[in-house]
């Protein structure tokens, strides 16, 4: 499959959110959230200051984690 060219911004976002993912903690239900703590050290790291970038971040980032665990559930769902 052929992935889409994706906008240099959203490149960016999408490093990120995989930064993150990989980073997440995992209990027995399956995948936990990506935390606001991690996000902010990921800003931090990044060097991510500018109030509104950090909003656009976040929001992103949160819509990616969304789908992330509502797939993952469903996932875990179909092996019960």
């Amino acid at each position: 499959m052929i992935s889409p060219k994706l906008h240099v911004w959203l490149e960016d976002i999408m490093q990120a959110f995989l930064m993150l993912h990989n980073q997440r903690s995992r209990g027995m239900s399956g995948s936990n959230s990506i935390t606001m703590c991690d996000i902010q050290a990921y800003f931090s790291i990044a060097d991510i200051s500018n109030v509104y970038e950090k909003h656009k971040y976040l929001r992103c980032i949160a819509a990616l984690d969304s789908i992330y665990l509502i797939a993952e559930a469903k996932k875990m769902k179909e092996k019960l």
